[in-house]
């Protein structure tokens, strides 16, 4: 019996993990693992793609239940129950894996729900959000180039026989735009050769790591250092080929920048002429901007992968000349806080009881699931509140009303979603009470939360618009 006990969790598990494989696919589908990885903050990645692991995971979870459920049922219709073995849960846990696996992504319905949970999954990891806000407020940020700039300008410019009368020839806009891509470059190039100095031995980096992980003889800024020098190590490895490309069109850049200055003494036209003048300094500033929109990409995939808080953030920016204030974007610990408040908060109590209830015949284990299921509910019974005002003007209050209808809507959704999570929790895990009763009765907490805390946020919003009439 131990034995089929140990083989069936063993097939529902290794199903579990082929799921969770094509879950971490589907999450970055079409693109590269890299392309987002390396483009939102960390932090932000891992619980978006644990959000949505997880999601498929729980899919392929209920549909065992469901088709135990049926197996359940038809015995009791045909007057004839039959327990369930463990060979029913393998057969269940096959047809549920091949079910996601195969048969979602390929039905218009269940596509849509998939490519919709992956499109919310990917918004709350920021992306392509975080990057583009950050690549617009650099472009219309102010910059300030290197000291030694100009004179890598000219330097780059007289390999191609381009003299400094010549290059005084371009509009300060044209210039000023050689001038970031000369500075930008050099930055990015200090970060590169950081990240990839010296090869150690393999004994030496296995000590570094050892430090770094268990502090001994090291300092916090070495540390720190040495974990800024990893994030750099796998940005660089992720965007090997676009930097190549950056390097050959940089290159290219100046050729043909070179070649235009020079068609001047070609034709031997005279540096006043004011037609000329505009000409050659349009084309150069325009493919300047080219490249220089490709080094902002770079440049905020970089800080917002490998720098790991606002401030950072801030001061990272700065050393390549750029001072912007970066957007405030909805913090996740809010989140965190209120699912382990809320699991402590039932948890214990609970296990308080049991001590002074010896009878009970509750166990540790199901304490422990019901306290976590609870504060998952709330936590989404939160984000029924929090994020359909981020997404939606139907959710967010006027001068003068609050969107009562939003509050029946997300406050109805949040009760039916907590009331499926508390029921697949009571079906998968026996407790010695009834079931629909008290699951119907506790999931109104849900709803009391998800339009108590929309009230407190449109009180606020309404007290931050009435500030802006006055």
């Amino acid at each position: 019996m131990k034995i089929d006990i140990v083989h069936t969790a063993f097939a529902v598990i290794a199903l579990g993990v082929l799921i969770a494989a094509s879950g971490f696919q589907h999450f970055h589908a079409p693109r590269r693992v890299v392309d987002i990885r390396f483009s939102v903050p960390q932090e932000r990645y891992f619980f978006a793609l644990l959000m949505h692991v997880s999601c498929i995971v729980a899919i392929y979870l209920g549909l065992i239940l469901f088709v135990l459920a049926i197996y359940t049922l038809r015995g009791v219709v045909s007057n004839n129950p039959q327990p369930i073995d463990s060979q029913h849960v393998v057969w269940a846990a096959l047809m549920s894996a091949v079910f996601v696996r195969i048969a979602m992504p390929h039905l218009p319905v269940t596509a849509d729900i998939l490519n919709s949970l992956r499109s919310l999954s990917q918004r709350a990891a920021l992306f392509p959000m975080a990057r583009e806000s950050l690549v617009t407020l650099l472009a219309s940020g102010s910059f300030v180039a290197r000291k030694d700039a100009n004179d890598e300008l000219n330097e780059q410019l007289a390999i191609y026989g381009v003299t400094l009368e010549t290059v005084d020839f371009l509009s300060q806009s044209a210039k000023r735009s050689l001038l970031e891509v000369c500075s930008l470059r050099h930055r990015l190039l200090e970060l590169f050769e950081k990240s990839h100095g010296p090869k150690k031995k393999f004994q030496d980096r296995i000590l570094d790591s050892l430090n770094a992980l268990l502090a001994i003889n090291t300092h916090p800024v070495e540390i720190r250092e040495l974990l800024e020098k990893r994030r750099l190590r796998q940005f660089w490895a992720a965007r090997a080929e676009i930097w190549a490309q950056l390097t050959s069109d940089h290159q290219r850049l100046f050729r043909r920048s070179a070649r235009a200055l020079l068609l001047i003494e070609d034709i031997h036209e005279q540096v006043s002429d004011q037609a000329l003048y505009l000409a050659i300094s349009s084309f150069v500033s325009e493919e300047s901007e080219e490249l220089l929109s490709r080094y902002r990409r770079l440049i905020a995939e970089v800080t917002l992968s490998c720098e790991p808080q606002r401030e950072i953030r801030t001061d990272f920016l700065k050393t390549f000349g750029y001072s912007t204030a970066l957007p405030i974007w909805l913090p996740l610990r809010p989140w965190v806080i209120v699912f382990a408040l809320d699991f402590l908060l039932f948890l214990l109590p609970m296990v308080v009881g049991q001590f002074a209830d010896t009878s009970s015949q509750l166990k540790a284990r199901q304490l422990i699931l019901f306290a976590s299921v609870h504060a998952i509910s709330q936590t989404v019974a939160i984000t029924w509140a929090i994020y359909p005002k981020i997404t939606s003007n139907f959710a967010r209050p006027s001068l003068y009303s609050f969107p009562w209808q939003s509050y029946a809507l997300y406050g109805l959704a949040s009760y039916v979603s907590g009331a499926i999570v508390l029921f697949a929790f009571r079906l998968s895990v026996p407790m010695p009470f009834p079931i629909l009763v008290p699951t119907l009765i506790s999931s109104l907490s849900f709803l009391n939360m998800t339009i108590g805390i929309s009230v407190l946020i449109d009180r606020r919003l309404q007290s931050n618009l009435s500030g802006l009439e006055k």
